[in-house]
């Protein structure tokens, strides 16, 4: 079954190595088994958006589904449509359903670098970037790098979430590195680890994971200089032509990857309900 969605072809890196990917008649399964509260890891994606009629069938479905995971307590539904995210009346009219079943929408944007059109980018000119080194965490780092997501996504505004949580992507994306799937970059002051990132490989395309940045150090272009070392690296081995990354929309975070060079691909929707809503 062909999928339009950059978004969803590139969150299967991380779904067929870390969980089970099912086609079925019209949607995937997707099942994360070692972190059954992941919301993005443990749904149902459609290749069309909602019709009518599709706010009890697909909820049914996902019932059906996951009836032999109980760990999973939430219900995640997204779908492949319009780069612009936009819904026609039929679709919104049946969105609207599932808000009122107790959903909640889930927005992103998904934006693209072509390295063969990327060119040469000037440094951020602060004096924290003269002192920071960039390079791939060595896996006798790897503590520094659980310690600092630990101190950032917990904490998020909007996005709370467990350590629990946090520790079992940090696994995952462990074992990935491990099976030479991708990188993890660092930010390093003065040894200290303050930033970084990861970057995971299909055949075709990489795809950013986890960009963050310990608080003492934002709005210093550190972040900025950690993806532009990042994507040189890339360019320097030839390991894939196009990256991929995706941010809120309206966030600080994609503004600094506009500004770095990456463009609009899609708008993507999903929606989430949480254990217990109704």
């Amino acid at each position: 079954m062909p999928i339009q969605s950059a978004f969803f072809q590139t969150e299967l890196i991380f779904h067929r190595f870390n969980g089970k990917v099912e086609p079925r008649d019209g949607f995937y399964k997707i099942h994360t088994p070692n972190l059954p509260s992941y919301y993005w890891g443990n749904l149902l994606y459609f290749l069309a958006p909602p019709k009518s009629g599709d706010g009890e069938r697909w909820v049914q479905l996902f019932k059906q589904e996951f009836a032999e995971h109980p760990g999973v307590q939430h219900m995640t539904l997204a779908w492949d449509g319009p780069c612009d995210g936009q819904l026609n009346e039929e679709e919104r009219t049946e969105f609207t359903k599932f808000i009122q079943q107790g959903f909640e929408a889930d927005e992103c944007l998904t934006l693209a670098l072509d390295l063969e059109q990327a060119v040469a980018w000037g440094r951020p000119r602060n004096p924290r970037i003269t002192t920071a080194e960039f390079r791939p965490l060595r896996s006798s780092e790897w503590d520094q790098a659980v310690k600092l997501a630990l101190s950032i996504w917990p904490k998020r505004v909007g996005h709370p979430c467990s350590d629990k949580f946090v520790l079992g992507k940090m696994r995952n994306y462990q074992s990935m590195l491990e099976a030479n799937l991708g990188w993890w970059m660092g930010a390093f002051i003065e040894g200290q680890l303050v930033g970084g990132l990861g970057l995971f490989f299909s055949s075709e395309v990489g795809r950013f994971q986890m960009v963050q940045m310990d608080e003492k150090f934002r709005n210093q272009g550190l972040t900025t200089a950690l993806l532009i070392e990042t994507i040189e690296r890339v360019q320097q081995e030839k390991r894939t032509k196009k990256l991929v990354i995706v941010a809120e929309p309206d966030s600080i975070p994609a503004k600094i990857y506009q500004n770095v060079g990456f463009k609009f691909v899609e708008k993507n929707l999903g929606i989430c309900r949480a254990p217990g809503a109704s």
